[in-house]
C-alpha cells in the first residue's frame, strides 16, 4: 500500500511550518504584543494561533482517518517571548504531524470526512492543505501589517 500522498503532504506541511519559523526569527521581539487588524488581536496572538491551529488541524486528520493524537510539548504558547522557543512550537507541530499520521493511508486520507468546528466538511487530504496553507496566509497578513498596509 503507498503512503506518498501523506508523505506529501506531511513534507509540505513542514516546508510551510519551517517557512513560517524563518520569518518568526526575524521578528522584533518589541512587535509580539502590537495590535495587528484581525480577529487575532496581536502579533503574539497570530503565533499562538498558527502553532494552535497546526496542532488541531492535524488532531481532525488522526482522529478521523486511523492516526493517533501524541501529546503536545507546547498546549498553551501564549507566554512564549522569544524567536527560539517559537521556533520550537513550531517544530513540535511537525514532529506532532509525523508521529499523529505515521500510519494513516492515502485511502484513508481520501476517505475520512468529518465536519470541523466551524462547520465545513473535509477529507483529510483536503485538511492537511487547508493546514499546509494555513502558516503563510499569516505570513502575509504580518507583512502586510509591517509594510503599513493593514491600517490600524
Amino acid at each position: 500500500m503507498t503512503h506518498a500522498a501523506r508523505r506529501a503532504l506531511v513534507d509540505e506541511l513542514e516546508r510551510a511550518f519551517l517557512e513560517f519559523g524563518e520569518f518568526v526569527r526575524e521578528l522584533p521581539r518589541d512587535l509580539y504584543d502590537e495590535a495587528v487588524p484581525g480577529e487575532e488581536g496581536s502579533v503574539r496572538a497570530i503565533l499562538r494561533h498558527v502553532v494552535l491551529a497546526g496542532y488541531g488541524h492535524v488532531k481532525y486528520v488522526a482522529e478521523n482517518c486511523g492516526g493517533v493524537v501524541p501529546e503536545k510539548k507546547f498546549p498553551e504558547p501564549e507566554p512564549i517571548d522569544d524567536p527560539e522557543t517559537w521556533i520550537a512550537a513550531l517544530l513540535d507541530v511537525v514532529r506532532f504531524t509525523r508521529e499523529a499520521l505515521a500510519d494513516v493511508t492515502d485511502e484513508a486520507l481520501e476517505n475520512g470526512r468529518f465536519v470541523t468546528r466551524w462547520n465545513q466538511e473535509y477529507d483529510g487530504e483536503q485538511m492537511m492543505e487547508h493546514a499546509t496553507c494555513h502558516p503563510g496566509r499569516h505570513i502575509r497578513q504580518l507583512h502586510r501589517w509591517l509594510d503599513g498596509e493593514l491600517g490600524t
